[in-house]
């Protein structure tokens, strides 16, 4: 990519860089387990979630969320199983509650916006940025971003069960290419994770910013890639106003 390019266009991953669940994850599955009369730690659920997510991701065959609503609930019921193996639920009411859970995350009220959208959006709009979103995530994304209001403003709207393919694979990243209609190496990407959005963007010659609150090492030295902690610092990286 052109070194210190003007950016023209950005697009935005979704989990842990623009939306978040609220209050927390391990809040809902507690309200949730409510419902179905279990009582869940939230801290305890929090802590097993992303390893069982992750090992459910790297058994999975195809794309991670499937093309259908049924592949989904199929992936999150063997995530849900690692999550809560130590309570011996049977088969039966644990798909029941991986349902709800599906219903509930697929609604607004259990998802909250980076509190620093408003200034990316902003600043994006007085220089006339446009601004899409490339999503590895089920077939809930498009109603849930239109509940949310998102859907108004990003355009590509690019979504893995929609396209039926997944981030790092370049078909994604040169779908919004095309609908920008700009070189990539006037697009930033921003994301949290560092193999599907920052090598997945780099790989396809977009520029990449890597939305990494904590301040981990970077996974590898990579020129040009913006290490941000927030997402209203990918702001100086747009430019002066036109």
């Amino acid at each position: 990519m052109p070194e210190g390019a003007v950016v023209r266009a950005i697009t935005l991953d979704v989990g842990n860089t623009l939306l978040f669940p609220h209050p927390s994850l391990g809040t809902v599955y507690a309200e949730v387990g409510r419902r179905h009369g279990w009582a869940l730690d939230p801290e305890q659920v929090e802590f097993r979630f992303d390893a069982s997510w992750r090992r459910c991701q790297t058994q999975q065959t195809g794309l991670v969320y499937g093309i259908r609503h049924e592949e989904a609930l199929e992936f999150w019921y063997a995530v849900n199983r690692a999550v809560l193996a130590d309570r011996g639920i049977a088969a039966a009411p644990l798909r029941a509650f991986v349902e709800d859970l599906y219903y509930t995350f697929g609604r607004a009220c259990s998802w909250r916006t980076h509190p620093g959208l408003p200034a990316l959006l902003a600043a994006c709009r007085s220089r006339g940025i446009p601004v899409g979103i490339i999503s590895n995530w089920d077939l809930r994304l498009r109603a849930l971003l239109d509940e949310l209001g998102i859907s108004a403003w990003a355009d590509p709207l690019l979504i893995s069960a929609e396209v039926g393919v997944e981030k790092p694979a370049p078909a994604l990243f040169q779908r919004a290419l095309a609908a920008f209609a700009v070189p990539a190496g006037n697009v930033l990407h921003l994301g949290d994770t560092w193999t599907d959005d920052v090598l997945g963007a780099t790989a396809c010659g977009l520029q990449a910013a890597w939305l990494n609150p904590t301040a981990k090492p970077l996974p590898q030295p990579l020129p040009g890639v913006h290490d941000l902690r927030t997402l209203e610092a990918a702001v100086p990286l747009l430019g002066e106003r036109r």
